[in-house]
């Protein structure tokens, strides 16, 4: 068993455990570069055949707010939800005294 990176370009798109080099990327269609703890891989990582090394792509900043946008959404809340529920919470409520 070994582990491989299947590429799309210079660009890895899925990785995978195989027995067979040949017979796995037949099976994937795709071009199979085999990676090791030495020289790892990952999704939306890059390989440079002069070096034989995989690159991890840059760290991307997610703004805070579009992170919770995200989740609820995958919550199963619509944009529209989402948007009411921004806009009650952004509105003034009056409270009653306390007695």
């Amino acid at each position: 068993m070994a582990t491989y990176a299947v590429m799309g370009g210079n660009t890895v798109s899925n990785v995978i455990v195989a027995d067979d080099k040949e017979d796995a990327a037949r099976v994937m269609g795709a071009e199979l570069i085999e990676y090791t703890d030495e020289n790892p891989a990952g999704i939306g990582w890059t390989y440079d055949e002069e070096t034989g090394r995989f690159t991890a792509p840059e760290p991307v900043e997610i703004d805070p707010i579009q992170e919770a946008n995200n989740k609820l959404i995958a919550a199963g809340l619509t944009q529209e939800e989402i948007d009411v529920l921004i806009n009650q919470a952004s509105q003034p409520t009056l409270q009653e005294p306390i007695e």
